[in-house]
This record gives structure tokens, C-alpha cells and sequence, in this order.
């Protein structure tokens, strides 16, 4: 008989206040819930960017080398660099059913995701420093109800704290091709001073998008950012907002952690950048020439009420949950 599981999927959603006129919901696995909508909102004008060769910064990209493998004839996962912060996993099996990746941490902690219905390897986090960790992939089978795909315990001991956030994984997904990689690499240029490289991509981000209405009513289960798609629209949720920056700040060799909590009482989704000077500064890194205030993205570029800068602050009204 086929060992079955049943586990509750904590919702996460992000959406602005009031006197923002935006909002997004979603699953910290992808599950989404539609968000109310009151008008549909357009595309600003293609943001133009400089058309200069990009200088690269040579970051590191997922790889499943082979060493380590727990593998079956249904799916197939690699943690060779559990040590860098990350595995991949791989299904084998054609199915129309939903696919989870479940990690559960040292303290018991746990992340979920929904693996994206392709024949690739999919990177993910282990967002929970050194220890034992339970990983797997779980098919559902009814309701709520799910079966093991394959499972694996592992003991991880990561070797650099910042190398899970500066690489791509499911939810910041990039890599040397990602137009966003090309634009970043433009932006920095000329900057040698890491504010003014988060700066730089911050404004850029701000003024490139502006709320997808539409896409928070319709989000699908599962959803991830395409950030090239998220681009070429120019528009998105806050979830489109937050993915964009981190992967454009990565692919600059800035530790930067997608952020999932609390926003007032309402979740949401901002970043988190680490300085040497300052250790990881949660969320407040913009500076206005009198203080920090919170860098999120989705609020800046779409809240024109006064009350919005007031009520960012110095990031008191945040409070994170999940890291990505």
C-alpha cells in the first residue's frame, strides 16, 4: 500500500494597504489565491536602457553534477552542492497531478514549493543553515492528500552563510541569457559603491513596472515569475517586483534575500541586501538624505499617498516569515 500524507500549506499572500493602490496574493509554494481588484492598471513606457556591452559579473548558476544523488524510476534528486545552500530535483514522471518539493529544516522548520511541470532540474533553497534536513517530492492524490515521490535525509553544512543568496533557485529564477542579468550589468556600470549599485537597479525597477490588477485577480497555483515575461510586460505583482530586484542584484554578486511576511497586518513580499559595513540590513537601505526607509519596491513604484512613506519607515511595520 502507497504511504499517503496529508499537510496543511500555510497561505501566504502579499498585499499593500489601503492607501496603496495596489495588492497581490500567492502560496509561499506557489498556491495563489485571487486578489480583489478595482481597475485594471497599463504599462508605463518601455523604460530604454543604455545600449552598452554588458560587463558581466561571473555569478555562480545551479548545477547537478551526479555526486550525490537519491534517485527512482519517478524523479531524480541531486543535493551534490547541499554545501553551497541548494539542490535540485527533477521529475521523471508525466503526470497531470501537482508536484510539492517539501524541505523540512533542523528546528522542524518547513518550506514548500510546487515543482513546475518541465523535464528540467529546479533549484531549490535550504533556507535554514547547517543541520539535518528531510527533503521530498510528494504527488497529490486527492484533496489535500499526497504521496511520496521520493525522500531523502541529509546533513547540511554550508560552507559560505550568503551562497544560497547569490544564486538562482525556483523563485528567483535567472541565469547568463535573463535580460534582466544584461540591463543590471548596464545600470552598475560606473558604480563602485554597493548602495549605489542597489540604488541604480532599485529606481530602475520602480520605474519599469507598474501593478498587474489583472494578474492578481487571475494568478494561477504555482506561479513564478518569468522575469524576462515580467519585463516585456511592464507590469506585475509584488511577488514580480521583489523576484526582478533579487535576481538582478544577485547576478551582481549582492547577497539579496526575497523576503515573504508581514506588512502591517497583511502579507507581502520586499528584499533584504547584506553590506559588510552593515550585516544584513532588513529592508531599510533606500536613503533619502535625512534616513533609511524601507526598499520595497511594489510600494514605491505604485503609492503616491503621503501616508505610504510614513507608514515604511524604518521597517518596524514589516515582519518577515519566509526567506528565498
Amino acid at each position: 500500500m502507497k504511504q499517503t500524507i496529508t499537510h496543511g500549506l500555510s497561505l501566504i499572500a502579499c498585499v499593500l494597504l489601503v492607501f496603496v493602490v495596489s495588492s497581490c496574493q500567492f502560496l509561499p509554494g506557489g498556491t495563489s489565491t485571487p486578489a480583489p481588484t478595482t481597475s485594471s492598471s497599463t504599462s508605463p513606457p518601455p523604460t530604454e536602457t543604455p545600449d552598452l556591452p554588458p560587463s558581466y559579473y561571473d555569478f555562480p548558476e545551479p548545477e547537478a553534477p551526479g555526486i550525490s544523488v537519491k534517485a527512482n524510476d519517478l524523479a531524480v534528486m541531486d543535493y551534490s552542492n547541499s554545501n553551497l545552500g541548494y539542490f535540485m530535483v527533477k521529475s521523471l514522471k508525466e503526470t497531470s497531478s501537482l508536484l510539492r518539493v517539501l524541505i523540512i529544516g533542523p528546528e522542524e522548520e518547513q518550506y514548500n514549493f510546487v515543482l513546475q511541470p518541465n523535464s528540467d532540474f529546479q533549484a531549490f533553497p535550504l533556507p535554514f543553515g547547517n543541520g539535518k534536513y528531510t527533503l521530498g517530492l510528494y504527488e497529490n492524490i486527492e484533496g489535500d492528500r499526497y504521496t511520496p515521490v521520493i525522500t531523502h535525509n541529509i546533513d547540511v553544512t554550508i560552507i559560505d552563510e550568503f551562497a544560497p543568496f547569490l544564486r538562482s533557485n525556483q523563485y528567483v529564477n535567472f541565469n547568463r541569457s535573463t535580460k534582466a542579468v544584461s540591463i543590471a550589468a548596464q545600470l552598475v556600470a560606473g558604480h563602485d559603491e554597493l548602495l549605489g549599485k542597489v540604488e541604480a537597479i532599485y529606481e530602475f525597477v520602480i520605474a519599469s513596472l507598474v501593478y498587474d490588477y489583472d494578474l492578481a485577480e487571475a494568478v494561477s497555483q504555482g506561479y513564478i515569475p518569468d522575469l524576462d515575461e515580467v519585463l516585456q510586460r511592464g507590469k506585475g505583482i509584488c511577488f514580480d517586483y521583489s523576484a526582478l530586484m533579487t535576481a538582478m542584484l544577485r547576478s551582481q554578486g549582492i547577497a539579496t534575500k526575497l523576503v515573504i511576511g508581514y506588512a502591517g497586518d497583511v502579507y507581502h513580499a520586499w528584499i533584504s541586501v547584506y553590506s559588510d559595513e552593515q550585516g544584513w540590513i532588513r529592508g531599510v537601505i533606500r536613503f533619502d538624505g535625512h534616513q533609511w526607509t524601507l526598499m520595497d519596491p511594489t510600494y514605491t513604484s505604485n503609492s503616491n499617498n503621503p501616508g505610504a512613506g510614513s507608514f515604511i519607515g524604518d521597517g518596524s511595520n514589516y515582519h518577515p516569515l519566509y526567506f528565498f
